[in-house]
């Protein structure tokens, strides 16, 4: 299959991934604006995250029947990406913490609701084609949420104010929700009323394993993404184009290391890829945490980047191979509900840590956390080979 047909078998899901990544650059490079506009401390701030993180839990929790009802499909994808993009227009009108709090809660529901049917269908594509997707679709997050992020940071330096940022984001994610309803369908055998009254195996503990991986890796990821930008004014005195840089070098090189991951893993195998990559987003994390200039703290966001961005598609597409057809919906909704978690606390977390102990020990938070990755890798068993795919890769080498 060429690499063309893949991609026009995957344009709607990664046009999701692209939705996401635009909403959050433009959102993450606007915060110290956003910050000052609303009059609110970094631990105020986490708490208007948290209530993001709270709203993802909840449409994560019921997406696994919502997959059920709706399926993954294109039309699905469409209307969520629609959705998404209304709702970040609402942290263009917050005047308070209550305000951007119930702003951030439907940005979370939508971004988390997209998020798991997105990564299923990737699933299902992997298993169907034997072919590695999800590094590709989250590598596309990355490269919109780093172009998003440049953009910002050009308005800002022009004088725009996030009430007239937003609103284009919201503009460009219709249009990829435009992309998602216009890709060809592709249709999945559905299960039978003979198999759906059949109790189903329980889950592999990898899921659960493979859940809390992804859990750091989306902690480390969104955790620089948001403070990122905050470290380099603040903390090392950089001006507004330079600290939306740190999100944009953070999604640029986020999207170099996803779109080779998509080779290297073929090449070298998911775990061992994985072990060596969270190796070195450990080292970008404690080099940001020391940095002594923005141009230091440059070079810890790279090594974050390259690091961190294989971690949560290979992870995904490890899961994927524990799982069967009928597991996968419910197994691709628990790991993504689980790494979430890190994904959406992630922020208000540092965002406690930075008002108590400044972001310094902010990133060396996330540094240490990244160490515990390949030890956790060890606990998992080979995967099984799957029925429902045709090519197997030997991605548990060690």
């Amino acid at each position: 299959m060429s690499l063309i047909s893949l991609l026009r078998m995957s344009q709607a899901p990664i046009a999701g991934f692209a939705a996401i990544g635009t909403g959050w650059g433009t959102f993450a490079a606007a915060i110290p604006d956003l910050k000052a506009s609303l009059a609110i401390s970094e631990s105020e701030l986490g708490l208007a995250l948290f209530f993001g993180a709270l709203g993802a839990v909840i449409s994560m929790a019921a997406s696994a029947k919502i997959m059920e009802w709706l399926g993954t499909g294109r039309k699905l994808i469409a209307v969520i990406c629609l959705l998404l993009g209304a709702a970040f227009v609402g942290p263009s009108y917050a005047t308070s913490l209550a305000a951007i709090s119930v702003a951030m809660a439907c940005v979370g529901l939508m971004t988390g609701l997209l998020d798991v049917v997105i990564n299923a269908r990737v699933s299902q594509l992997e298993a169907r084609t034997g072919k590695h997707l999800m590094s590709l679709g989250h590598g596309m997050f990355s490269l919109a949420y780093a172009i998003a992020a440049i953009c910002t940071g050009f308005a800002r330096e022009a004088g725009f104010a996030p009430s007239e940022i937003y609103p284009v984001a919201a503009a460009v994610i219709t249009l990829y929700a435009i992309l998602a309803i216009t890709a060809p369908e592709v249709v999945f055998a559905r299960e039978t009323p003979s198999d759906t009254a059949m109790p189903k195996p329980p889950l592999p503990f990898a899921v659960y394993i493979l859940g809390a991986l992804i859990l750091i890796a989306f902690f480390a990821e969104n955790a620089t993404e948001i403070w990122s930008a905050l470290h380099v004014e603040r903390t090392l005195g950089g001006g507004a184009a330079q600290g939306s840089f740190g999100p944009a070098l953070l999604g640029l090189t986020m999207a170099i290391g996803r779109f080779s991951g998509q080779a290297l893993a073929s090449r070298f195998g998911l775990v061992p890829l994985m072990t060596w990559t969270a190796s070195l987003a450990a080292i970008g994390g404690f080099i940001a945490a020391a940095a002594p200039t923005p141009a230091v703290a440059y070079i810890g966001f790279a090594c974050l980047g390259l690091g961190v961005s294989t971690l949560a598609p290979l992870g995904f597409a490890l899961g994927g191979q524990y799982l069967t057809e009928a597991q996968r919906p419910l197994g691709i909704a628990r790991m993504t509900l689980i790494g979430y978690m890190g994904f959406f606390f992630g922020p208000p977390v540092l965002g406690l840590l930075a008002e108590a102990f400044g972001l310094r020990a902010a990133f060396a938070v996330i540094g240490a956390m990244l160490v515990m990755f390949p030890i956790l890798l060890r606990a998992l068993s080979a995967p099984p080979v799957s029925p429902d795919s045709p090519v197997r890769q030997p991605d548990h080498t060690t």
